[in-house]
């Protein structure tokens, strides 16, 4: 898709949210940041932060088009925190109500504590700009367990949490008054491998504490995203029905067929300038389909051998640098046992210096050498970081290096990875550190020496203009 193409589809999608008819209540589906439909369930992301804007509709008869509506903008920061404001207008309730209130509402997410793949939410939503109705703040608790594997390719996000005012209860009267008491809600979201370049399919589960509401989120490019659902889907039988057929009263949970619109507004990367292409060092990370094992041969000149399908460029040289050595090392020893054989040298000195060798290569090969378990282990470990990498969950790609510098703590090609990964996340300092490192093990690493240059030239650059 051109440049222009993509101008006349924004053009398009905001004039399809500034031009719809606002008729909603409050808590339409997908209008709040951070949930899967009407439960605050999502995860808040650390990479980069993240401005959308969107349109959600519910419809809950079509005679007369009786539907809600939300405009919202959600915006997701790099620290944890997510907030949002949405406009709403309730929806009729009956054929009395010819002008339905409408309002202005404030939402704001935090992540408080993580480890490994659980991580806790706290949030307040539904602070109320104007409303001349009872207004209740919703304040909640999230618990959250991500990327749980259920099949190849298919991740299983879990959530549960206490909600109270409109997440406990949203009635579609909303003259009501509002239950004060909290409620527990549950959300289940399937991370698929369908359109894995602009995101993946994600179907979505949740009961918000009154009903059941399922749904799914259809990224088509990778700034639009097409959202469906069906909420209160346990009274899906009531759809197009009313309460009261001779006022058009509607139920108070009545089901919806919920449709939604998100559009994520694209970031500049400040750091790169244009024409000035930096990332060099992500050229030479390829991903391959087989894992990449070494084999350690007892006995043997070349005692490291790697898998034919492994396909790593960095991985293969340090084999051969690291088999290299032990050639040299066992051409010394066959040079020296001729010398000996000769009887060059007398029988004490010979002795003394072969258990000086000797104890030089243990050092040496001691050193160098790793247990095929363990080197297994630690390659398996920078694998999946690397698939990690390339999916752009970045802060997965730093545990996965992490728990590979745990087995191989002297490989130059793990801190490399690492201080790509920071360079990605827009953390220059703990990207040059760790190159520098990789730079310090290898010497002779020179795609990590081009990447220290160019991204301290560019530093420097921007000093100056500064």
């Amino acid at each position: 898709m051109n440049k222009k193409t993509n101008n006349y589809l924004y053009q398009i999608i905001v004039v399809f949210l500034l031009t719809t008819t606002l008729f909603s209540h409050s808590r339409v589906a997908f209008s709040r940041p951070g949930s899967f439909v009407r439960t605050p369930s999502a995860l808040m992301s650390y990479n980069a932060n993240q401005y959308s804007i969107g349109y959600s509709n519910d419809l809950i008869h079509t005679k007369n088009l009786t539907a809600t509506n939300s405009l919202f903008f959600h915006a997701y920061l790099k620290n944890g925190m997510a907030c949002g404001m949405a406009y709403s207008k309730h929806a009729a309730t009956s054929i009395a109500d010819t002008s339905p209130a409408s309002e202005m509402s404030f939402h704001f997410t935090k992540q408080v504590y993580q480890n490994n793949n659980f991580i806790i939410n706290v949030g307040v939503q539904d602070i109320l700009f104007e409303n001349k109705y009872e207004n209740q703040i919703s304040v909640f608790m999230t618990l959250i367990n991500k990327n749980i594997q259920i099949a190849e390719g298919y991740k299983l996000q879990t959530a549960v949490g206490f909600g109270s005012g409109r997440i406990n209860n949203d009635s579609y009267y909303y003259q009501q008054g509002i239950e004060n008491k909290a409620n527990i809600f549950l959300g289940l979201a399937i991370n698929t491998p369908f359109l894995l370049n602009n995101g993946g399919v994600k179907f979505l589960i949740d009961y918000d504490g009154k009903g059941l509401n399922v749904g799914s989120a259809v990224p088509v490019t990778k700034q639009i995203t097409f959202l469906g659902a069906i909420t209160h889907a346990e009274n899906f039988s009531k759809f197009n029905k009313y309460l009261n057929d001779g006022t058009e009263q509607i139920y108070s949970d009545s089901p919806s067929i919920s449709v939604g619109l998100d559009f994520k507004i694209p970031q500049k990367n400040k750091r790169l300038k244009r024409n000035k292409v930096l990332p060099q060092f992500d050229i030479k990370n390829i991903e391959t389909d087989n894992e990449c094992l070494l084999t350690i041969k007892e006995q043997s000149k070349a005692p490291l051998s790697v898998n034919a399908d492994c396909y790593d460029v960095a991985l293969n040289a340090l084999v051969e640098n690291l088999n290299s050595s032990f050639q040299s090392l066992s051409d010394s020893l066959i040079l020296m046992q001729q010398d000996l054989d000769a009887g060059q040298k007398e029988n004490l000195s010979l002795e003394f210096q072969t258990k000086i060798l000797q104890d030089s290569i243990n050092v040496q090969y001691l050193n160098q050498r790793i247990s095929q378990s363990e080197m297994n282990i630690g390659m398996k470990y920078l694998s999946k970081s690397l698939k990690y990498f390339y999916s752009e969950e970045y802060d997965l790609a730093l545990v996965e290096v992490e728990n590979a510098q745990k087995y191989l703590p002297n490989l130059a090609y793990a801190y490399a990875r690492k201080g790509s990964i920071y360079y990605k996340i827009g953390d220059l300092d703990r990207a040059l550190v760790n190159w520098n490192i990789a730079l310090q093990l290898d010497p002779e690493y020179s795609e990590v020496r081009n990447m220290i240059y160019a991204v301290k030239k560019e530093r420097d650059i921007e000093v100056l203009s500064n």
